[in-house]
């Protein structure tokens, strides 16, 4: 009987063991999510107003032309310049059009009476030249007009679309606006491929990982379980065409080298899952010719190109 009851014992010992060591790695795993989403909550930024700055700006294609909101507000210099960094500019407006689709995707009384667009003392800050006109409330007014001083700067009322003049001085308004960045497409990072306004992994990174790796078309999101506006692989390989591919590492070769998905793409990925500095290059070799040497110089890189906060 005693013999019986010892080999049930050894019997079951295995189980124990594989019972204990699946608690184990759940555990380890629990362990590391938690670590992953305090390095994360420690790392995350905030616009001098103290909000939060967001991960990833929403972003809107109209034409050829992307379109996206500021990551913070600020004076019409501070948005100018954050759109520069983007590569693009406060945006013009040249037709009727242009100016019902930003008023439609951008201007919500959440975000205060007013946003900057790209007018500039009467020019517009991307060199554009346009014959339209919306201005509202008898503007565009001279320096000194209602209390503003200094040079007038465009904005577009978050309740009719209508264009209104002031600066920084203006006391009527609130000083702090954001802005509606305009880049051209040949210039743009879209890291959001199905415009869900969200930056997924196993979605953004893994489409763009793809393209990396040549595929084409509908080929690019095949599979994907998009839910934005662009929902299929056909409605994404358009929504992206003609856009810059991001190079994750930089170059410094005259061609630029060409990202590749197991370099490039394994490391966006990982950006995507809010992995620290530590994991982000680990066990990826750097390639030939590039730029970006450390995990601090890819994050500002993408951050620059592609408007994120990484």
């Amino acid at each position: 009987m005693r013999s019986a009851q010892a080999q049930l014992q050894r019997q079951r010992q295995p189980q124990r063991l594989i019972r204990r060591w699946i608690k184990g790695i759940a555990q380890a795993s629990a362990v590391i999510a938690a670590l992953i989403m305090a390095n994360n909550a420690m790392a995350a930024s905030t616009c001098p107003d103290g909000t939060a700055r967001p991960l990833y700006q929403p972003t809107h294609r109209f034409g050829d032309s992307f379109y996206r909101l500021t990551p913070c507000k600020g004076t019409w210099a501070e948005t100018q310049a954050e759109s520069v960094r983007q590569r693009g500019n406060l945006s013009s407006i040249l037709s009727i059009a242009e100016n019902q689709w930003i008023f439609s995707r951008f201007a919500r009384p959440e975000l205060g009476k007013l946003i900057w667009i790209g007018l500039n003392a009467g020019t517009w800050s991307d060199g554009s030249g346009s014959a339209v006109s919306y201005f509202v409330n008898n503007y565009p007014l001279p320096a000194g007009v209602s209390g503003c001083s200094g040079t007038l700067q465009g904005t577009m009322s978050t309740f009719s679309g209508g264009w209104v003049m002031q600066s920084s001085t203006c006391p009527t308004v609130q000083t702090a606006k954001y802005g509606v960045i305009k880049i051209a497409a040949a210039n743009a990072c879209v890291l959001d491929v199905d415009g869900d306004g969200q930056l997924i992994a196993s979605i953004d990174a893994l489409a763009w990982s793809r393209a990396m790796m040549g595929f084409k078309g509908a080929a690019i999101g095949e599979g994907l379980t998009a839910v934005g506006s662009e929902a299929t692989g056909a409605a994404i390989a358009s929504y992206l065409a003609g856009t810059q591919v991001p190079n994750v590492f930089g170059s410094t070769t005259t061609p630029a080298r060409v990202p590749k998905g197991t370099t490039d793409g394994v490391v966006l990925l990982r950006l995507m899952r809010g992995m620290t500095d530590a994991q982000l290059l680990a066990n990826v070799p750097v390639p030939a010719g590039a730029a970006n040497l450390t995990a601090a110089q890819i994050r500002s890189n993408i951050n620059s190109f592609c408007g994120a906060d990484f």
